[in-house]
């Protein structure tokens, strides 16, 4: 009884604990293969209540209860659940990975030249790797195809050479790991990357310096991870690993627009969030134009001194985006005047004039009726049209607030901000 017992665990191992998908074999729903080490294990998965399958990575040591997924690969190609005796993962005579949903459709995950022989195995770190069996090249890694979830290991980046990107694309919900509202794009130009909700600029890194990006001060502040910025003609991707390799990190764009990374702590069992950004006021033109941003104030965004907000239902329900316009029209022909606003980041998109003095800079801004603010540091800053981007600082910059002659009697009497109140009331 002994003996039989040795092999059937033997026989379940062969069958369950495999790392690899092999050329004319099937994975079926009910089996997964998992990584020699027994970090990582493959196989179809269903996320909460939902109805639909995935083909899906998640860690192995973690308990199915809380089960976290790092990669899927029929995110926009869902498999019915009633189908599931009869769906399965296999290498086709093409030598390439398909799904086949059970209803005779099926969805190739690899596009890869015919090959006589290759295998599909499932590494340590959490990338699963098609290979050509007999010259060992590989053909396609699920590294190169990232989902919502950054590994040790991983670049998120452009490569020119192959014209392929690697991004993050937040799952939907919870629930639904279809792409979402929330990706990530590296800016090859500016050598910064971008946080976009959809089409639109949500948040970004600051540009990189040969250290960190200026936005992510914390990024090296720590002896847990090893980060690298790569940038020549061919590629320019970002990558980290663990200096502990037996830790277990991962990065996240989930479903709020938020880039997350957590820490596994095997006393708790527990993900520890390690840091998140973007903050509140980080996020690209949270407050709208001719406002200011404070994170440790309630509500975050305030109009500018001679600003209401454009729609006051909105800003009520903190929705700030509409931004503020001015109570009083400018007169321009050198009619207006400045008014100090202290301690702030300056707004984005400047214009740069040099050789000019405090009053010459002021002048400057005079002049120009699209000029709406304009700071002297060494050189003249001049910011035209909407201003976007304050951020209120306990220390910080100024700028000088293009305001009506009319506006700035309410400012210095106090009725201004009464004025405001009373319509807020």
């Amino acid at each position: 009884m002994r003996i039989l017992v040795l092999l059937f665990s033997s026989f379940l191992q062969l069958c369950y604990a495999l790392d690899a998908i092999k050329k004319g074999e099937r994975l079926g729903v009910s089996q997964t293969i998992v990584s020699s080490g027994g970090h990582f294990e493959l196989g179809f998965f269903s996320p909460g209540q939902s109805k639909n399958l995935y083909v899906g990575i998640w860690y192995k040591k973690i308990s199915v209860y809380k089960r976290t997924v790092v990669w899927v690969t029929n995110r926009e190609y869902p498999i019915s659940m009633s189908f599931n005796s009869s769906c399965y993962l296999s290498i086709n005579k093409d030598g390439n990975l398909v799904i086949s949903d059970g209803r005779g459709m099926s969805y190739s995950i690899s596009s890869v030249s015919t090959r006589s022989s290759t295998s599909a195995t499932l590494l340590d770190s959490g990338n699963f790797v098609l290979r050509d069996t007999i010259s060992n090249e590989v053909l396609w890694q699920s590294f190169d195809h990232p989902a919502d979830t950054f590994l040790p290991g991983m670049k998120f980046g452009t490569d020119k050479r192959n014209n392929r990107t690697w991004s993050l694309t937040s799952w939907n919900s919870l629930e639904d790991p279809s792409p979402g509202g929330f990706s990530t794009v590296l800016d090859t130009s500016s050598s910064e990357f971008l946080i976009m909700k959809g089409s639109q600029k949500f948040w970004t890194s600051g540009r990189w310096n040969g250290v960190i990006f200026s936005q992510v001060p914390n990024l090296r502040l720590n002896d847990i991870y090893n980060v690298s910025f790569v940038s020549n003609e061919n590629v320019t991707y970002l990558t980290y690993d663990l200096h502990n390799t037996s830790m277990i990190s991962r990065s996240v764009m989930d479903t709020t627009g938020k880039l997350k990374k957590y820490l596994w702590l095997d006393g708790t069992k527990e993900w520890a969030l390690f840091w998140d950004l973007p903050r509140p006021c980080q996020v690209y033109a949270l407050c709208g134009a001719f406002s200011t941003c404070a994170d440790m104030q309630i509500p975050n965004c305030r109009c500018l001194q001679g600003f209401e907000p454009y729609s006051l239902r909105d800003w009520m329900q903190q929705d700030w985006s509409a931004g503020c316009v001015r109570k009083s029209s400018l007169q321009c022909g050198g009619k207006d005047l400045f008014v100090l606003v202290n301690n702030v980041k300056f707004p984005v998109n400047f214009e740069s004039l040099s050789a000019l003095d405090s009053e010459q800079c002021k002048q400057a801004c005079s002049r120009n009726c699209s000029c709406n603010a304009y700071a002297y540091k060494g050189n003249c800053h001049l910011w035209m049209g909407d201003l976007l981007g304050i951020e209120q600082l306990e220390r910080g910059d100024y700028i000088f607030l293009r305001v009506a002659a009319s506006e700035l009697q309410l400012i210095n009497s106090g009725k201004a901000d009464n004025h405001l109140s009373s319509k807020l009331n």
